[in-house]
């Protein structure tokens, strides 16, 4: 599958999920630049929808997704949200990225990067229902959510 592929298969997950009300206006995607394309013309039109998407604000690794759902965990812990970037099987986070999930997780967000649109639905519901479990591994160096591998 593609990452369009994926984020797709997440979306349609989330609109016939338990919790799809919630998720109606507070989970969506963050428009990035997308691929260069094949020809000479796609390459082009695609340097040019980056160069108006970059002064409408986009910055490089900003993370596919946001859940824009607030969590007080026990005590005085507090998460704004929770940023996902969906990679495909075998891609993996780029420098820009790395950088991003770090910085949102100092910034006191939940922070990570998934492989597979099945990892980040368990994310996302790991994250409304047992924030607990991901409390620890949004502290460590990991950066990801779950393996690399499928489910």
């Amino acid at each position: 599958m593609s990452e369009h592929t994926e984020q797709k298969a997440l979306f349609e997950w989330a609109s016939v999920h338990k919790h799809k009300k919630l998720f109606e206006r507070r989970l969506f995607a963050i428009p990035n630049q997308g691929g260069g394309g094949k020809t000479p013309r796609e390459r082009l039109n695609h340097k040019i929808r980056g160069a108006k998407m970059a002064k409408e604000g986009l910055k490089a690794g900003t993370a596919d997704i946001f859940f824009a759902y607030p969590q007080l965990f026990v005590g005085d812990d507090f998460y704004a949200g929770l940023f996902i970037e969906l990679k495909d099987y075998g891609k993996y986070l780029g420098k820009d990225q790395k950088a991003f999930i770090i910085e949102m997780r100092e910034a006191g967000y939940m922070a990570f990067g998934v492989r597979g649109w099945e990892r980040a639905a368990e994310l996302i519901g790991l994250y409304i229902d047992d924030i607990g479990t991901l409390k620890p591994l949004n502290e460590s160096d990991n950066l990801y959510y779950g393996g690399s591998k499928r489910l």
